[in-house]
């Protein structure tokens, strides 16, 4: 289909963030044909099979949720007010054990409905049941980054050779990274045999790094003074392309390996306040130039995919911890969201900005509803204004997800339906 998205008000995300107050954006194969502030020689040219009026909307490139584990929507608000290791090793843990391939199907589902409905449309998932959530991927029509378990008795070499199959399916929408779940829950062996399983098969590894301060303070006492950074560094984690989730206790030697390695980072507000882990050093990671993307975590520790929300905190409670206002600003709250959030995940040739040649991942945003009025900036008002329901059209790949907030790839109240079933199963077992 061939599409021209008609005055628009674009947020482009592009090398010099340009804001387009009357945008064109033509749309051909799944490309991004052209961006033309106003009514310009390219599109009065192009012949679209459909025309989307941008009147009154404010498009950008589609979200990406750097960092979630997607079926945990079934456990949303199981284990409420805890410690990160009393929420993950009592509670958690525990419940997962329990769960099934349909479970984990159905949970991928909803987490689907959950991010189309706040304009994601990238993500990275961390969690059991690959093979079911790249079927989820398929069937919803987003793209991700999977980074799957290792079943009982696998080998590194095993696990290698199920990878490199897996990033041979369809790479421009489903990509696999290496599991390496925390420092503290991976024997250092195993950490240093993935890493070079994943440096042998050219892929990249996704691990939660210092989101605790009792994971750095027990790695120091374990490995004389070093803190987590600084061991996987030595054992060649940062040697492929890193994910780092939470990052919440780097120091900055920490920060310079971050640098000299090309980390990506993934900041999650919400879980790291909730679980009360703490906050990141946003500042200092954006200042040493490393892609910082925005996750929500899993919907056991946020409680929601909703990323509209985490930009909301993502841009503010750093000016409140340092009292400074000119800390983390709208434009890198939203080029976090978006750029620094694909580059993070791996998928930065594809996505992330509104340009020519870039993968048609575009999202509207109503902007005509109270909280929006006036428009005076529209950069500040999707940091600070904007709410996930907002978001009225998402596009992946010229394929429309959902129009006028109606969801056209998924059955909604079918997904609802079977998540309240097994919701009620899992109560059970719990009594």
């Amino acid at each position: 289909m061939k599409y021209v998205i008609e005055d628009v008000v674009a947020i482009t995300v592009d090398e010099n963030h340009r804001v387009l107050d009357h945008g064109y954006i033509g749309i051909d194969q799944g490309k991004i044909l052209f961006v033309e502030d106003g009514l310009g020689p390219k599109t009065r040219s192009f012949t679209p099979d459909k025309v989307i009026s941008g009147v009154g909307k404010i498009a950008l490139p589609g979200l990406v949720n750097a960092h979630t584990h997607t079926p945990m929507t079934l456990l949303r608000g199981w284990g409420s007010d805890l410690s990160l290791q009393d929420w993950l090793f009592k509670k958690i843990l525990p419940v997962e054990a329990t769960l099934t391939e349909s479970d984990l199907y159905w949970g991928g589902m909803l987490g689907m409905v959950e991010q189309i409905r706040s304009g994601i449309t990238c993500f990275a998932d961390m969690y059991l049941g690959m093979d079911s959530m790249a079927r989820v991927v398929h069937e919803s029509g987003l793209r991700a980054n999977l980074a799957g378990p290792f079943v009982d008795g696998e080998s590194v070499s095993a696990y290698g050779d199920k990878l490199q199959a897996f990033n041979k399916q369809n790479p421009e929408f489903l990509r696999g990274y290496a599991i390496i779940h925390a420092i503290y829950t991976t024997p250092e062996e195993k950490i240093c045999d993935i890493a070079q399983m994943a440096k042998s098969i050219g892929t990249g590894i996704h691990i939660h790094i210092s989101e605790t301060q009792h994971e750095v303070e027990s790695t120091q006492a374990q490995y004389e003074g070093s803190t987590p950074v600084e061991m996987l560094a030595r054992w060649g984690v940062f040697d492929v392309p890193t994910l780092a989730a939470h990052c919440v206790h780097v120091n900055d030697r920490d920060i310079a390996i971050f640098q000299e390695k090309g980390v990506g980072v993934a900041h999650c507000p919400s879980s790291n306040l909730k679980l009360g882990s703490g906050i990141a050093p946003i500042p200092s990671l954006l200042n040493a130039g490393l892609s910082v993307g925005i996750g929500t975590d899993g919907a056991a520790s946020n409680n929601n995919l909703n990323m509209i929300e985490e930009m909301h905190l993502a841009g503010l409670i750093h000016k409140g911890l340092h009292q400074n206002p000119l800390l983390v600003k709208a434009q890198e709250v939203v080029t976090m969201a978006t750029k620094y959030g694909a580059q993070a995940v791996g998928f930065g040739d594809l996505v992330g900005s509104l340009e020519q040649g870039k993968a048609a991942d575009i999202i509207l945003i109503d902007g005509t509803a109270p909280h929006v009025t006036p428009l005076h900036d529209s950069v500040a008002t999707i940091a600070y204004n904007m709410q996930g329901s907002d978001v009225d059209t998402v596009m992946v790949g010229g394929k429309i997800l959902m129009e006028h907030k109606e969801l056209t790839c998924v059955d909604e109240g079918r997904i609802l339906y079977e998540v309240n079933q097994i919701g009620k199963r899992l109560r059970m077992q719990d009594c």
